[in-house]
């Protein structure tokens, strides 16, 4: 059972601002092409995805706002660490959300691919604006050949 897009959506404006400093607010399915798919994979009780696409603006300056640095001197090393660990803590907030006992992935950051970008059969896709800049949250669940649920 995927967790509740309401819930995903607070967990997700949360870390916003307590990580960043930023407002997360609902937005629409944004024409401007994300760059970039940050995802880390829960495994255990509950098998899914969480996954944040974004551009390569977004990241810049949601790395500045962590690092407390300037925008234009961030490597992309350091942006693709913010990202990750950006997935990394709403995956772990929604790992935290089933009973059993699950692991987390570590994240990884990918460039985008349309297919990526796409919310899955079995999920959802929130999305947010970030300073005018769109972003999406998406939490899938993987079934398992086998698994009884």
């Amino acid at each position: 059972m995927l967790p509740r897009e309401d819930v995903v959506s607070e967990l997700t404006r949360l870390i916003w601002s307590t990580m960043l400093g930023l407002d997360a607010v609902e937005g629409s399915e944004s024409a401007e092409a994300a760059a970039f798919v940050t995802s880390v994979d829960i495994s255990g009780s509950w098998e899914g995805t969480v996954s944040i696409s974004f551009t390569r603006s977004l990241a810049q300056h949601v790395t500045s706002a962590m690092l407390a640095s300037e925008p234009a001197t961030a490597t992309a090393a350091e942006e693709n660490d913010v990202m990750g660990e950006l997935a990394n803590m709403i995956g772990g907030n929604v790992k935290g959300l089933f009973s059993g006992p699950c692991q987390l992935s570590l994240p990884r950051v990918e460039p985008a691919a349309t297919d990526l970008l796409r919310a899955p059969p079995s999920g959802s896709r929130s999305w947010f604006e970030c300073d005018g800049q769109a972003f999406s949250v998406t939490v899938s669940e993987r079934a398992e050949l086998g698994r009884d649920r």
